[in-house]
This record gives structure tokens, C-alpha cells and sequence, in this order.
């Protein structure tokens, strides 16, 4: 019986030593990251049915629907931006829709006027079709360039013209106006002065020709007050000129305005007076001052010291917003 009782307490001992002088066991190794695998994403990838442990995804802004019949899906996004109040996708919408417009108006892109006698007054306008790059606009109108190459670029211009412009169908006339006022006031500076020269105005669209007169003064002061000097002599152009006599091509094409504002000798001397004071550019003021010069004639005394205090008045207001 004792060697027995010797005996487990031999094995008990063992064991014991065992757990004690053992070493210990290795950790196991920690997960190895996931590599992550960059993929391109499939063209139309598969939809899926929302995990129950995901967040629920914020859901897009509702954009309004254009009212024109869709001809290009790019367009088709670029009105429902605009319509959401989208200034740069406004002016790019406008840009498009004017060129094909004119394109289906005139049966083909027409270049005819980069290969006429008045190259040089070309110059000094802006390109006939937007889509036209300013390197492109210069080529066109350099006569020292061979007339054959030049037709050549012309001719490159127009199939890009013509294929930005296929199956174009004609927008809704209340969605252009919307789409180029908000381009006019929230867009570049570009898109403004489209909307000053180039009235998105149907012919016989008398009451929209109200508004849009209403907005291009109330946006032309604005700008004015903001030390804007071309705001300020479109204004002294527009007062001094009815849009009835023909005017040096090197002035701004504002025809439209010109005819829009009636003539008002006090209103284009305060105006004229005020951009000559802002030393601008000195073709517009030696222009300027001419007219200034005949309508001094039209004017009293009263009305020409009446002229000079509004004068003193709004560069002071013009030095207090360049101080903002």
C-alpha cells in the first residue's frame, strides 16, 4: 500500500513540474490585414440589396426636370443643375443650346466671316460659336495665315459643331430664359455678357423682353457699383445710343441693350462722366469723351452741376465697396 501512495505522489509531482518548467506556448500570430485589391468598377455594376447592418445612404437632391424634350443626356443634366440654381452648369448649357440653335437655324455651321474683308474687327469680338477655342478664334482671323489652312481648321471646326449638335430639338423658351438668367447671375462673367448681347428672347416674346431689360439694368448697376468700368460704360453707351445708328466696331456688341434703354442725355453724361474718371480702357474713354462733348449741348447748367454731384457722390459709394 505504501509503494502505491508513493507512487502517485511521484506522478503528481512530475505533472507538477511539468506545468512549471514548461515553456510557454507560442501566441498565435494576429490576423494579417486584408490587402485591399483596387478594381475598376464595372461599367453598370450589378445592384445590390442594402445590407441590414449598413447606414442608410443620404438620398440625392431632387432636381427639376427640364421641360425640353431630352435630345442629349449630357445637356438633359446640365438643365436640371441650372434649374437647381447651378451657375457654371447654367453657362455651359447656354453655351451649347445657343450654338445649336443657330446651327439649325442657318442649316450648317457658318464660318463665312473669318474669310471676309474685316478681319480686323473680327479680332476684337468674341468667337461666333462659343466651342470655338480662342487659339482657334486667332488662327481664323489672321490673314497672314494661308487661306488654305485656315479653311482647313474651319473646316475641322465645323464637324465638331455639327456632331455636338446632332438630332439638337429646339428648349422650351421659359427654360432658356430661367437657365440664362441664372447663368447670367451666378455663372462666369462670360455668361453675363451673353445675356447682355445675346437676349435669350424669342422675336415676338414681348413681356420676357420687359423682364430681361428689368434684370440686365439691375445686374449692370450692381456690377457698377462693384468698380465694374464695362457695367459702366455699357450703361453710358445704352443712355447715349438708341441702337438706330451704326456704331465703330471696336465698341461692345450691345446693340440689344443700346435699343433696349431709351436715350436720356442726363442719365449717359453721369454714366460717361463716371468712366472716363475711371481711366479704363482709353479707346472707350476717347469714345466716351466724344459723346460727352455733344451731350454737354443738350444739357443746362443745372443739370450738368446736378451730373458732376451725383458724379462726387458715387465714387465715393465706388471707394467704399473696393474697401470691403
Amino acid at each position: 500500500m505504501r509503494w502505491i501512495l508513493a507512487l502517485l505522489a511521484f506522478a503528481a509531482a512530475a505533472a507538477a513540474a511539468y506545468f512549471l518548467l514548461a515553456p510557454p506556448a507560442p501566441e498565435a500570430p494576429a490576423p494579417r490585414a486584408a490587402v485591399a485589391v483596387l478594381t475598376p468598377a464595372p461599367a453598370n455594376p450589378p445592384s445590390a440589396p442594402p445590407s441590414a447592418s449598413a447606414a442608410p445612404e443620404t438620398p440625392p437632391a431632387v432636381l427639376p426636370p427640364p421641360q425640353s424634350s431630352a435630345w442629349s443626356a449630357e445637356q438633359d443634366q446640365l438643365a436640371r443643375r441650372a434649374l437647381a440654381g447651378d451657375g457654371k452648369a447654367a453657362a455651359r448649357w447656354r453655351e451649347v443650346d445657343d450654338t445649336c440653335r443657330r446651327i439649325q437655324a442657318e442649316g450648317k455651321p457658318d464660318l463665312g466671316a473669318y474669310f471676309g474683308d474685316n478681319l480686323d474687327a473680327l479680332m476684337s469680338q468674341p468667337p461666333r460659336y462659343a466651342q470655338i477655342s480662342g487659339e482657334e478664334h486667332a488662327l481664323l482671323s489672321d490673314p497672314r495665315l494661308e487661306t488654305a489652312k485656315r479653311q482647313e481648321l474651319a473646316a475641322e471646326i465645323s464637324l465638331r459643331l455639327e456632331a455636338l449638335c446632332k438630332d439638337y430639338v429646339r428648349s422650351d423658351a421659359a427654360e432658356r430664359y430661367a437657365i440664362a438668367e441664372t447663368a447670367a447671375r451666378k455663372g462666369p462673367p462670360a455668361a453675363f455678357w451673353r445675356f447682355v448681347q445675346q437676349p435669350p428672347l424669342e422675336p415676338d416674346d414681348t413681356g420676357r423682353r420687359q423682364q430681361w431689360r428689368r434684370s440686365v439694368t439691375e445686374q449692370l448697376q450692381a456690377r457698377s457699383e462693384k468698380n465694374d468700368a464695362d457695367a459702366v460704360f455699357a450703361l453710358g453707351m445704352a443712355y447715349a445710343q438708341d441702337g438706330r445708328r451704326g456704331l465703330p466696331a471696336m465698341l461692345p456688341p450691345n446693340e440689344a441693350l443700346n435699343a433696349a434703354l431709351e436715350d436720356d442725355p442726363v442719365q449717359a453724361y453721369r454714366w460717361l462722366s463716371l468712366y472716363v474718371h475711371m481711366h479704363a480702357d482709353p479707346r472707350y474713354t476717347d469714345q466716351a469723351q466724344e459723346w460727352l462733348a455733344a451731350l454737354g449741348n443738350r444739357l443746362d447748367a443745372g443739370q450738368r452741376a446736378e451730373a458732376e454731384a451725383w458724379l462726387a457722390d458715387y465714387r465715393q459709394r465706388q471707394a467704399r465697396s473696393g474697401n470691403d
